[in-house]
């Protein structure tokens, strides 16, 4: 890497870091912890959710045991989670574009946006904020396997995708249209051929995904 990038990353990271952290600051300010304490109760001795909420409670049980029902914990791990998604969405934007500026930009924007009431419910934002960084770098593997056709790269976003059927079943699915589009838009060949290629690429993400909600 040049010194140029470690010096931009640098940046970009320390930067996100403050920014994000003066937001949640401010959203700390407003945070009553109630509606949280609801959930931590639901999801970790409410009994079990119904489908597609049921793998919640599975999941974050490693979490309350460090936690356990108090929700500043949540609190800082939902804001290490949110910085670690706008550093993801900095990456997968300079690769795409090729612009650090764009990619500075759009980390700098999601750190400073995340503001609303919605955002009060730091368990649902921990997911939320999860799910969309297994989006992000399903894509990227999906998108560099485009570009380099190592197929290396095509099976961490399958992978990726498999596991995020498991944790997400009930947003998972958009995937195949992102990475539909991603190969109609990427790769250069004739219409024919384009089509042919795409499809074919997809095929096994559409199979994975009726597999796993059939059986």
């Amino acid at each position: 890497m040049h010194r140029s990038s470690i010096y931009f990353w640098f940046l970009n990271i320390i930067t996100t870091v403050i920014v994000a952290i003066l937001s949640y600051g401010f959203i700390k300010n407003l945070y009553f912890f109630n509606e949280d304490q609801v959930n931590l109760y639901l999801y970790y001795a409410g009994g079990a959710r119904p489908w597609p909420h049921h793998i919640l409670s599975q999941s974050l049980y490693p979490i309350h045991l460090l936690f356990g029902s108090n929700p500043e914990g949540h609190f800082i791990l939902v804001l290490f989670l949110y910085i670690i998604l706008c550093i993801t969405l900095s990456f997968f934007v300079w690769k795409i574009t090729g612009s650090k500026t764009v990619a500075f930009l759009s980390s700098i924007l999601l750190a400073a946006g995340g503001t609303g009431s919605q955002m009060l419910f730091m368990v649902e934002t921990g997911w939320n904020s999860l799910y969309l960084i297994f989006s992000l770098i399903t894509l990227l593997s999906y998108n560099v396997y485009l570009h380099n056709h190592r197929l290396a790269y095509y099976f961490i976003a399958l992978v990726l995708f498999s596991i995020s059927l498991y944790l997400f079943p009930y947003r998972a699915f958009s995937f195949i249209a992102l990475i539909l589009a991603s190969s109609l838009f990427i790769i250069n060949k004739p219409l024919k051929s384009h089509l042919i290629v795409s499809a074919r690429d997809c095929a096994p993400f559409l199979v994975i995904h009726l597999i796993f909600y059939l059986f």
